[in-house]
């Protein structure tokens, strides 16, 4: 894996109740990313929190299954509000048990979803196509 030298400071919002994976995509982000900034969220709500006063931001990975909302709440959201950043949806679920994610990928081409365990080269060859 390369580093990018793109000097743009590019803004990501890494939503996920578990500390750990923030850290850890945090972790990764940095290493090779040195120009992009992350934010962790932990809940729904804060998640719509952010978006609504930090934004806009370049890249949303969005888990489903939070405390305070849930990722489909969000898309929710981002899809109502007309916001035209990517939404990936990172899950330890398969996309196909949440049909509020049925349009995910026609809503806006740039859309994805990652299921965990996500692996180094996944997480990497994904931000890589937003940062």
């Amino acid at each position: 894996m390369m580093q990018m030298n793109n000097n743009e400071v590019k803004k990501i919002l890494l939503a996920d109740d578990d500390e750990l994976i923030c850290n850890l995509f945090t972790l990764f982000v940095k290493k090779y990313f040195p120009h992009a900034t992350i934010t962790c969220c932990f809940t729904g709500q804060s998640t719509l929190e952010k978006i609504k006063n930090d934004g806009p931001f370049d890249l949303l990975l969005i888990d489903q299954n939070m405390p305070e909302g849930t990722g489909a709440d969000v898309y929710q959201y981002i899809k109502n509000n007309q916001i035209d950043t990517p939404f990936v949806l990172v899950s330890t679920d398969n996309i196909s048990a949440h049909p509020e994610f049925d349009d995910l990928l026609e809503h806006n081409p740039k859309n994805g979803y990652l299921q965990k365990p996500v692996s180094k080269k996944q997480f990497y060859q994904l931000v890589a196509k937003y940062i």
